[in-house]
């Protein structure tokens, strides 16, 4: 049979002791990191993952008024929220932001609140989702700085010490809201 020349095994064999002096620093070092490693305390477990199939879900909208399809948002998984779904549809109709978007249950039923789930609201693997236009959505910012504008404005002549009351009344006071209105 086939034998080996010793010179290869006899060079291994020094190679291997000459490499002890490297091993035995190595292992002091593993030690000591060993020592760290325990020093540190006890690992937090990681949890396992579950490999359970993830339902996705078929998001079917329809416009409230004529009850025509108006787009399929697919692969919704169960943790989406009826927000995620309305940033979907806005990526599908750019012109429809979210804020502007009214999604229902059924026709003429309460708005959606973005933070409710779709798996509460499905009862199949195919959500339908009736689409109303809630039209331009103003800031809250703009309005807020109107209305207490004007409030300021109208507490200046309420509030200030020299007012005083109509001349004339009533009769003045109803009259003028009568123009009012």
């Amino acid at each position: 049979m086939f034998k080996r020349p010793k010179s290869l095994s006899s060079e291994r064999k020094k190679e291997f002791f000459s490499q002890g002096a490297i091993l035995k620093n190595d292992m002091r070092n593993f030690h000591s990191f060993s020592q760290l490693v325990l020093s540190a305390g006890p690992l937090k477990s990681t949890p396992a993952v579950k490999h359970a199939k993830t339902s996705h879900f078929e998001v079917e909208i329809l416009d409230a008024q004529t009850r025509k399809q108006i787009c399929i948002v697919d692969k919704v998984i169960q943790t989406s929220t009826i927000h995620d779904v309305k940033q979907k549809f806005h990526k599908e109709y750019p012109k429809w932001y979210p804020s502007r978007v009214g999604l229902q249950l059924e026709r003429g039923g309460p708005f959606l609140k973005d933070y409710i789930t779709i798996q509460s609201v499905a009862s199949s693997s195919i959500v339908t989702l009736y689409f109303t236009d809630l039209g331009q959505q103003v800031s809250w910012t703009a309005g807020c700085a109107f209305y207490w504008g004007f409030t300021s404005w109208i507490a200046y002549y309420i509030n200030h010490p020299r007012y005083t009351p109509p001349s004339f009344g009533n009769r003045q006071v109803m009259v003028s809201a009568i123009n009012f209105l």
